[in-house]
């Protein structure tokens, strides 16, 4: 979460639930009570935590053998006005995994600019998609 400029919450309240798996934070300093991360982070602190969440659980999948899918499926990765460098870091960290297949649609405010700024020092194919991908159908 570092990596990605989360700051919301320090890092040593951040765990990962045992019942769960999905990152919480302590209540009160010193005490063993959780609760789920996203009550107590900004929107765009609770995207780079999601974001920390999944590269770190495809790095675990990668390292140590689970019944992870090898497979990121991300959707607007880049929401609630998320700073170009951190969303470029993001992008670079994805790049990482070769192995895996990591599909990202992204439509970058629709700018090209912006595009250029955020893929810049990053490894990737690109599949630019020109047409609607759902359009009424003519009779």
């Amino acid at each position: 979460m570092k990596k990605f400029n989360y700051q919301s919450k320090p890092f040593e309240a951040i765990r990962i639930s045992h019942d769960s798996y999905l990152p919480v934070a302590q209540k009160i300093a010193g005490e063993q009570l959780y609760y789920n991360i996203k009550f107590d982070s900004s929107a765009s602190d609770f995207i780079r935590c999601l974001w920390a969440y999944f590269t770190s659980i495809l790095k675990v999948a990668t390292e140590f053998k689970t019944n992870h899918p090898m497979l990121l499926i991300l959707d607007e990765p880049k929401q609630q006005d998320m700073s170009i460098e951190n969303f470029r870091t993001f992008l670079q960290e994805l790049s990482k995994y070769k192995d895996q297949q990591i599909l990202v649609f992204a439509s970058f405010e629709n700018s090209d600019e912006a595009f250029e700024e955020a893929t810049r020092d990053v490894d990737f194919s690109l599949k630019r998609i020109e047409s609607k991908l759902i359009s009424p159908v003519i009779k």
